[in-house]
């Protein structure tokens, strides 16, 4: 910005909201304007050659070309340079990437600032080391083997003087953040959940002139996203590490997901309203300005909507005080005040980015596009909350139970169905494939209760198999769980199945012993909480304690580990008394927030079989219930 789920035979259920959309095509506000990615181009580059003679290429902002009679912490010598005694200097923070290529380079020196820099030799790349507060020569300057060389790369690993942070700040736009993609590549994002932030596609693209079409799946690139900061130099607030994205067809706008939930930012709220014509629309982001490369303060400015599309708005400069759209804000909020806070209702996309550093003189139209995010909120919760996708290719899949099913000759022994979206095929899991313990065997209802969830947090959903008659030994009935992993090649084809029976494993299940008639996993509950853990709670119905029959408990499992604690009627914090015949965990509902029992035997005031739920949260108390 310029300015200083699944299903029974007979039933089939889908997750809340629609994971794709039917395409409609790209808006057309601004044609043909240049995406505002900030892919690390070097401002003006191509004057700086002319007059220096070292073509600075691209890097992340943190090394900056500076006058050797101001303070600056790199200087490098060249022959064919055309500065004063054939040098260059660079001011550099504790840590940056500069991308250039200076031929006839032979010295470097340093001050305060550790580098690492690149250079060829004779077509051969070598690495150097240059200690702060040092000079390292090379290429002509080494009196064993003097040669030309050109430096390609330098690289600050280490500041000899750390900068004291500033404090926070404002905190007005905290869900606004600075999403870095590899060592050249920035956008903006901003939070609509504490796991999941919106962003435009075309930061991941690879060339963003020629097609934004992105995949669903992890990043090509490292990425990273830091919220809640106004200085991106300030201390405080959340950094994670993006593992996942999800691209909408229909537009330049993705859903990333964090590895680290940042539960201390209030995410911002999507709006329902589309943009009318000449409404005053606040962009906040961290693109470039009229004097800044990478600015480490996040900037807003006033803008006005103009003409719609069904998927974008054109977007220009409210007063000529106020400015557009520059490399950086791709992504970038564009936001209404509703009930007194703020509401999402586009992004920044497209730019003609008039007046931004490193833009030329000549370009002066200001006019830009966003893409349109308001109405979204049911395709975000879709995505957030469990659109099923065992393959990680974008396109709903489906789970479909048949515990009744014959397998390999064996009555009811239970298989499960897919189907995988985007006509990708069918397949069909059950006890006889080696994947999982065991076997197919008589009344053994593998898929007697189905779940998905992401237990690893690969981005590819996940499916939780209960199989309540599995008999365990001697033990008929005793029942058993299985979580198959999905993967791109589809489930039960990349990481190993977790095949889970008492008496096994880790936790409350390792010390449990497998009875009959206990029927583990006659019902499952699976998710992610509102915190980002993935959980999965497993019914026991028919578990005896305390010397009551058919008492019931449940086993809760939390994080991407097999670590779970036991529930029922004695622990801790549970209402009721545990008796005969509760049943306690024949069924159970989840939500990120909470997780519903039931008790269909339960009795209440002298009535039997009257029937009762138990409502917890997800955090775990002293007992670790």
């Amino acid at each position: 910005m310029r300015s200083s789920m699944v299903a029974t035979a007979t039933a089939v259920a889908f997750a809340a909201g629609a994971l794709l959309v039917a395409t409609t095509g790209e808006a057309k506000a601004a044609s043909g304007a240049p995406y505002a990615v900030e892919d690390g181009s070097y401002p003006n580059r191509d004057d700086i050659l002319s007059t220096t003679g070292a073509d600075l290429i691209a890097g992340d902002g943190k090394i900056a070309l500076t006058l050797c009679s101001e303070p600056h912490q790199i200087k490098v010598w060249a022959r064919n340079l055309t500065t004063t005694e054939n040098r260059v200097c660079f001011v550099a923070a504790d840590s940056g990437y500069l991308s250039v290529n200076i031929p006839s380079a032979f010295r470097i020196e340093t001050y305060d600032r550790d580098i690492k820099a690149n250079v060829s030799i004779d077509g051969t790349t070598e690495n150097l080391t240059v200690p702060r507060d040092s000079a390292k020569g090379f290429g002509e300057a080494d009196p064993a083997d003097p040669k030309q060389a050109v430096l390609l790369e330098m690289r600050v690993t280490g500041t000899g003087t750390p900068v004291t942070p500033p404090p926070a700040g404002d905190t007005t736009y905290a869900f606004t953040g600075k999403l870095r993609i590899g060592e050249t590549r920035s956008c903006t994002a901003v939070l609509v959940d504490p796991r999941w932030a919106v962003t435009a596609k075309s930061c991941f693209a690879d060339k963003p002139s020629e097609s934004i079409d992105t995949a669903v799946g992890a990043p090509k690139q490292k990425t990273t996203l830091t919220l809640g900061r106004a200085d991106l130099n300030s201390t405080g607030t959340h950094t994670s590490t993006v593992s996942y994205l999800v691209p909408r067809p229909d537009r330049d706008m993705a859903l990333v997901r964090l590895d680290q939930p940042a539960n201390a930012i209030t995410p911002v709220a999507i709006s329902g309203a589309a943009p009318t014509a000449n409404e005053a629309l606040t962009l906040a982001g961290y693109g470039r300005t009229l004097d800044e490369w990478a600015p480490t303060k996040l900037h807003t400015s006033t803008l006005s909507a103009g003409a719609t599309t069904a998927t974008g708005v054109d977007l220009a400069p409210r007063t000529p005080a106020d400015t557009s759209i520059c490399k950086g804000d791709a992504g970038a909020p564009a936001l209404r005040t509703e009930n007194g806070k703020p509401a999402l209702v586009a992004i920044g996309s497209q730019s003609r980015q008039g007046g931004c550093l490193g833009e030329p003189d000549s370009e002066t139209r200001t006019d830009a596009v966003g893409a349109r995010a308001d109405g979204l909120k049911q395709w975000v919760d879709g995505v957030i909350f469990g659109a099923t996708d065992f393959n990680c290719d974008g396109a709903r899949d489906v789970a479909i139970a048949d515990p009744d099913a014959t397998v390999n000759g064996a009555a009811k022994a239970g298989r499960v169905q897919l189907v995988y979206g985007a006509g990708k095929g069918n397949a069909e899991l059950s006890q006889a494939l080696p994947i999982f313990s065991g076997s197919a065997e008589v009344n053994d209802r593998f898929g007697g209760s189905l779940a998905t969830f992401d237990h690893n947090l690969d981005g590819c959903t996940d499916l939780a198999v209960g199989v309540p008659g599995e008999a365990i030994g001697t033990n008929a009935g005793a029942g058993g769980v299985h979580i198959v992993y999905g993967s791109p090649a589809g489930l039960g084809q990349g990481k190993a199945t977790v095949n889970l029976t008492q008496g096994s494993g880790s936790g409350a299940l390792a010390g449990m012993g497998s009875e009959a008639g206990d029927r583990m996993g006659e019902a499952i509950a699976a998710g992610t909480t509102i915190a980002g853990v993935p959980y999965l709670a497993i019914g026991l119905p028919g578990e005896d304690g305390s010397g009551f029959t058919n008492a019931g408990a449940v086993v809760y499992l939390h994080g991407t580990g097999q670590t779970n604690v036991l529930i029922n009627q004695d622990s801790e914090g549970v209402a009721g008394a545990m008796e005969s015949n509760d049943d306690f965990g024949a069924s159970l509902a989840g939500s990120p927030q909470h997780l519903a029992i039931g008790s269909p035997g339960e009795a209440v005031g002298g009535m039997a079989d009257a029937g009762a739920v138990s409502l917890f949260n997800h955090k775990l108390n002293a007992a670790k219930i």
